[in-house]
């Protein structure tokens, strides 16, 4: 049943209550213990007197993000960054349409729900945040086959007008190009929709996935390996079998560098599926002089999707406060976990020696983190938190590190936002992977601890990132067709060239000429 923009929102609007209202409960708390407000300055905040009367948690939601808003600078911007006070503001003024009834078109719903998403997602109110993701990508999937259907309906009336860019005689001989390249399947289906480009470790580690992520040979079928990936795979490969290779790998690069995507291809390529099967991975494993891989136990900690302040109960009944309780559930299920109970309902790090005994009765191993400082972030400088403190959190990824290095077979790998190393005054609080000055403190230590590792990964270059999106979107080229494309780019650069005065000078280059054809065909004569 198809339900209007203004029930959709008022849905997420009640997940967007049910995740801030415990959060700020608990900063509020917090701050109070801490002594970085008094118990009664709360007050100052509150127009309604009648709500000191009962527990914020009972609040409806425009008195929450007020109350949020008004304290910001005095409780809430430690953990959160300038971006989400955007976006906790936005919210506000899409709260007061949609109370006085407020028309709101397909655009601006499809941003509230984004907005919602990613608020609750800053605050790791994990559960509501999956269901308001899942609401997000419904409408998006429904807008868009509304807009197939409505493309279908004039398609008979569209004409291509190919003929008024290219006038040149060769014109005639070049094909189009939905003959020369192929699109995916789901593409031409239809079925392919703006948010399945995001990569997600932690869908893919529960198998809530899209195939093309969670299916090995499908994700590497959809994947361009650049360079720096390859790299890593290699160096991975010859750690995993005991040969050589970095313990401890950084990914660092700015927000769409390409970190969670390497984190999902090492998750992949030692999913037990034979490499033979893996699309380029072959001769990856001839490059390492390696020609099988053992089973390799997998742990992918993801920290927005692990909550700090909420325990996981898992389907055995466990109870899981902390990151490594985590760690040591996924590597070893219950009995792994026994081994260090104490510390995850302490709050405490194993220390070394225990993660070390965790990573050597475990065998071979990969650890992946991403989105460590979100989870950081939300951590105080006491204990008041299922997850540990701030300062248990570091000496956790120092221990991490020092475990990693002291076994074999095991391999740590790393993704934090891109930073100088040395120039910290140059850090930005409003990055939006960072977030507020706990995101940036967090972040500062995360790097000194796992920075001193050696890092074999870059991100994609500009050129490369041409090729991962024509990787996700087409089919892989025939030879038989790329005599095609070296025409079609010929006979662009011969326009080009006679109307020189109506074009940038750069697309009269060889050069240009070449990133027509795309790289595959750089080095390939005309």
């Amino acid at each position: 049943m198809v339900i209007s923009n203004h029930k959709r929102i008022g849905l997420a609007l009640e997940l967007l209550k049910m995740g801030v209202a415990p959060y700020i409960g608990r900063e509020i708390k917090s701050a109070v213990k801490r002594g970085y407000i008094s118990s009664h300055l709360i007050h100052d905040y509150v127009e309604d007197p009648e709500l000191l009367k009962i527990e914020i948690a009972q609040w409806d939601l425009c008195p929450l993000l007020k109350l949020m808003d008004d304290s910001w600078n005095v409780i809430f911007q430690n953990t959160l960054g300038f971006s989400e006070h955007s976006v906790l503001g936005e919210l506000r003024e899409w709260l007061s349409r949609w109370d006085n009834q407020t028309s709101i078109s397909n655009d601006d719903t499809d941003r509230i729900l984004d907005s919602v998403v990613r608020f609750l997602n800053a605050i790791n109110a994990t559960d509501v945040a999956a269901d308001a993701e899942r609401m997000k990508k419904e409408f998006r999937k429904f807008i868009y086959e509304e807009q197939v259907r409505s493309e279908k309906q004039s398609e008979e009336l569209e004409e291509l007008e190919q003929h008024d860019l290219v006038e040149t005689s060769a014109a005639v001989t070049l094909k189009p190009w939905r003959d020369v390249i192929t699109p995916l399947p789901d593409i031409i289906g239809g079925r392919y929709l703006e948010t399945e480009f995001a990569a997600d470790l932690w869908q893919v580690h529960q198998g809530e996935a899209t195939d093309e992520y969670r299916d090995p040979v499908e994700f590497f079928q959809r994947t361009f390996l650049t360079e720096s990936l390859k790299k890593l795979m290699v160096s991975s490969i010859l750690r995993i079998t005991g040969l050589e290779g970095d313990p401890v790998v950084l990914l660092e690069s700015g927000f769409g560098g390409g970190k969670t995507h390497s984190l999902m291809a090492l998750y992949h390529l030692f999913s037990g599926v034979n490499f033979s099967e893996l699309s380029g991975v072959e001769p990856l494993m001839k490059e390492a002089d390696v020609y099988s891989l053992p089973i390799v136990k997998r742990a992918a900690l993801v920290g927005n999707k692990i909550s700090p302040s909420t325990p996981a109960v898992k389907p055995n009944g466990l109870t899981i406060r902390t990151m490594w309780g985590e760690l040591a559930y996924q590597l070893g299920g219950k009995k792994a976990f026994e081994k260090i109970r104490d510390h995850d309902k302490k709050g405490t790090s194993p220390g070394e020696k225990k993660l070390k005994d965790l990573f050597s009765s475990s065998g071979p191993c990969l650890i992946m983190v991403d989105e460590w400082v979100a989870y950081i972030r939300q951590l105080h400088d006491n204990k008041d938190l299922p997850g540990g403190s701030f300062t248990n959190q570091i000496a956790f990824a120092k221990d991490l590190v020092s475990a990693a290095k002291q076994s074999k077979n095991c391999l740590v790998v790393v993704s934090l936002p891109a930073v100088p190393a040395t120039d910290s005054a140059s850090f930005k609080a409003d990055d939006t992977e960072i977030g507020g000055a706990k995101g940036m403190e967090a972040l500062i230590l995360l790097r000194e601890e796992i920075g001193k590792a050696e890092s074999s990964w870059q991100p994609a270059t500009q050129d490369e990132d041409l090729e991962i999106v024509r990787s996700r979107l087409f089919e892989p080229i025939a030879p038989e067709r790329e005599k095609f494309i070296r025409m079609t780019a010929m006979a662009f650069t011969e326009l080009y060239i006679q109307k020189r005065l109506d074009f940038p000078a750069d697309t009269q280059t060889s050069l240009y000429k070449r990133r027509i054809q795309s790289r595959r065909y750089a080095n390939k004569p005309l």
